[in-house]
């Protein structure tokens, strides 16, 4: 069966952690001093590590970070996530453990697209036990908007699963822009978490987390339509 469905990481597969932007800003200001950052990752034209960076040295400093100043950051934001990682043993989505393997019972393929660094999203997984299965990932690093990381996901998992195309893709994500990017690539998009849940009226399907039996029916679903197709 041609299927693939891709996942975000941040607030998709593990909870959000207050010390994950302390961490962020402070690996920045180690590196480079810069006060009054703006905090609402809401308002930057973009949703990942890498971009957001871009954007809070443009704004401050007229210029982009220097591969040495983005690696040192990078770096200590990693070193400090992983502290904040033991300190939050609970940190992931009720069911997130346990996901991967019941959708590859089902026989679909499983991807990665984060807007987090490779190294921060590896800290992530390995640090909310989340088991990786091996599956293919395309991050921040790869580049800063999100819709060319899907992209990107969907090529590795290509390349990774030996398929040339996919019937049916979908991307599970947990904010605006996570739709936003679902849209312009015209796959399905699932979302997950409580603050999709306050958008009314919905055009995609929704859940608060995985241990519901919901996620998984509708994925059963789509896998028989899939077939008879």
């Amino acid at each position: 069966m041609n299927s693939l469905i891709i996942f975000d990481i941040d607030g998709t597969l593990i909870n959000y952690i207050s010390a994950e932007d302390e961490a962020y800003l402070n690996a920045i200001n180690e590196v480079v001093n810069i006060k009054g950052i703006n905090r609402n990752w809401d308002e930057y034209n973009y949703s990942t590590e890498s971009g957001i960076l871009s954007e809070i040295f443009y704004n401050h400093l007229g210029r982009h970070p220097s591969l040495k100043e983005e690696s040192l950051i990078k770096t200590k934001y990693v070193s400090s996530l992983r502290k904040s990682l033991c300190e939050t043993p609970n940190s992931c989505i009720a069911g997130a453990k346990e996901i991967f393997q019941k959708i590859k019972n089902l026989n679909w393929d499983i991807a990665i697209a984060t807007g987090a660094w490779l190294e921060s999203a590896k800290e992530k997984l390995s640090g909310s036990n989340i088991p990786e299965f091996n599956v293919p990932i395309a991050h921040g690093g790869d580049h800063p908007e999100r819709k060319e990381i899907i992209i990107k996901a969907i090529n590795r998992a290509k390349d990774f699963y030996n398929k040339d195309y996919y019937h049916k893709i979908i991307y599970v994500g947990d904010r605006p822009w996570d739709i936003k990017a679902a849209l312009a690539l015209n796959i399905d998009f699932i979302g997950v978490g409580q603050y999709l849940g306050t958008i009314n009226p919905k055009d995609f399907f929704h859940v608060e987390h995985y241990e519901t039996p919901d996620f998984l029916n509708y994925i059963k679903e789509i896998t028989n339509l899939v077939i008879s197709y």
